[in-house]
């Protein structure tokens, strides 16, 4: 259900070829609400005209509200154009380990 909301929110403003949302909620144990970490992978030639940091703030604002509403608490996003997509193809989308789980093995 989640996963629909954000991608029409995403898909409404935002020209997509490609939009992949993966619910990462169990990788992230310490958390006590489902659906709390997703990774989001759009290919966009909406983002020609933005740098990575503004692409992320874009879909930050855009799923402002979705974030607050159902305590998301983390996004991985990794926002390409059609031609950055192209050359990333044969490479892997890997979500960072959780900042909690890295507290714990500093320990």
């Amino acid at each position: 259900m989640i996963i629909k909301i954000i991608k029409n929110i995403l898909t409404s403003v935002l020209n997509t070829k490609i939009i992949k949302i993966c619910d990462e909620s169990k990788k992230h144990k310490t958390f006590t609400t489902n659906y709390s970490h997703f990774k989001i992978i759009i290919v966009s030639d909406d983002f020609k005209k933005y740098n990575l940091l503004k692409r992320h703030q874009k879909i930050y604002y855009l799923l402002s509200t979705c974030i607050s509403k159902y305590k998301i608490h983390g996004l991985a996003l990794y926002t390409y154009t059609i031609q950055e997509w192209e050359i990333k193809l044969n490479k892997n989308c890997t979500s960072p380990a959780c900042a909690k789980q890295h507290i714990k093995k500093l320990k």
